[in-house]
């Protein structure tokens, strides 16, 4: 009997010690007063030719935080339609380009998309928050991966197909 008393004390006061603890978390006014700075804003600001000649290793160190797999995918994307902009003689909105190297790809979404296809696309258009919501690329993303799959899928059952019925003849 006293070991349960004991063992309810202790849990008690460790309950009781724990309440006074609050968890802040931090945001990105905290990492701005830090130094660091968006990705968006960064890559914002750059000329087009620097922009072509970035790397992730390069933003990591002018914005002095790692970035996500998604945003790396969505930087290289960014970069290449700068690339054909420029190749077209047209003017390249750089603030535009930062915004979206920096938003990244949304996994979910393209989750969504990959196990849904158009629907998930569908889905995505009818959910979107706003112009600057990444989730219709990523849907567009992973219905273009099903469909990539689904060909090459479907290419090798043909051939294999095709192989058995001439092995046969």
């Amino acid at each position: 009997m006293r070991k349960i008393t004991i063992l309810l004390l202790a849990v008690v006061f460790s309950i009781s010690s724990n309440a006074g603890m609050i968890y802040v978390p931090s945001n990105a006014t905290d990492n701005a007063k830090l130094g660091k700075a968006s990705a968006a804003s960064v890559l914002g600001q750059l000329d087009a030719k620097t922009f072509l000649t970035l790397t992730p290793a390069k933003v990591q160190e002018m914005t002095g935080t790692k970035m996500t797999f998604g945003q790396k995918v969505s930087l290289k994307m960014a970069q290449m339609q700068v690339k054909k902009q420029l190749k077209k003689g047209q003017e390249v909105n750089m603030a535009d380009m930062g915004k979206k190297a920096g938003s990244g790809i949304n996994f979910l979404w393209l989750l969504v998309g990959f196990l849904l296809g158009i629907i998930g696309v569908l889905i995505a258009y009818l959910t979107r928050e706003g112009s600057d919501d990444n989730r219709v690329k990523s849907a567009w993303i992973g219905a273009g991966i099903w469909l990539v799959l689904w060909i090459i899928l479907y290419i090798a059952i043909f051939a294999s197909w095709n192989n058995a019925v001439n092995s046969l003849g």
